[in-house]
């Protein structure tokens, strides 16, 4: 290793010690109060069908613990404003979550509780396909964002709800067809 190497390692070694106890300390006994307070808010909050309200509480309590019951319950949450793609990709982040010693059954069961929530949301998360004709365009955009063209012609999941579709010409003529799509 050149003295040059050295001299850069060191500094980014001591600035990543020096971050590292923010990034990766444990939840305080504050933190833990504040996300049960907003757990069982987002839980009331979604019995009472306020979604969006529960949302916001939700996603606050599993921003602080990222357990695999506040991430079931967000998942929960997600799922209930028709965002199915997100509700299964977390559904599936809280069943990869490893097992830590002598963790509460209730994680033990909430990535269970995950597994089958994830595969119940697989049928239900709709596709749409888009072909496009007289040649290849410069740009096709789902809702604004960028589509990879070689998935053209393909079926793309999407959550339910209204959707534009906008192509590009390679000559700049836009075409934009805008859909409603239901699940499964």
């Amino acid at each position: 290793m050149s003295r040059k190497t050295t001299f850069f390692t060191l500094p980014l070694c001591l600035a990543l010690a020096l971050a590292a106890p923010g990034v990766f300390a444990e939840p305080t006994a504050a933190d833990k109060e504040t996300a049960r307070a907003l757990l069982l808010d987002g839980r009331a909050k979604m019995a009472a069908k306020d979604y969006e309200a529960a949302l916001k509480s939700l996603k606050a309590a599993h921003a602080i613990m990222n357990v695999p019951t506040t991430g079931l319950d967000l998942a929960r949450a997600l799922s209930a404003l028709n965002q199915l793609i997100e509700a299964r990709e977390l559904a599936l982040q809280v069943v990869r979550m490893p097992a830590a010693p002598g963790e509460s059954s209730a994680f033990a069961d909430a990535r269970k509780e995950a597994e089958a929530f994830a595969a119940d949301l697989a049928p239900r998360v709709p596709s749409i396909v888009i072909n496009v004709t007289g040649g290849t365009p410069a740009e096709v955009k789902v809702n604004g964002t960028a589509i990879k063209l070689d998935t053209l012609g393909l079926p793309r999941k999407v959550n339910p709800g209204h959707h534009v579709v906008t192509v590009q010409s390679n000559t700049n003529q836009t075409v934009t067809r805008e859909l409603d799509i239901k699940e499964r």
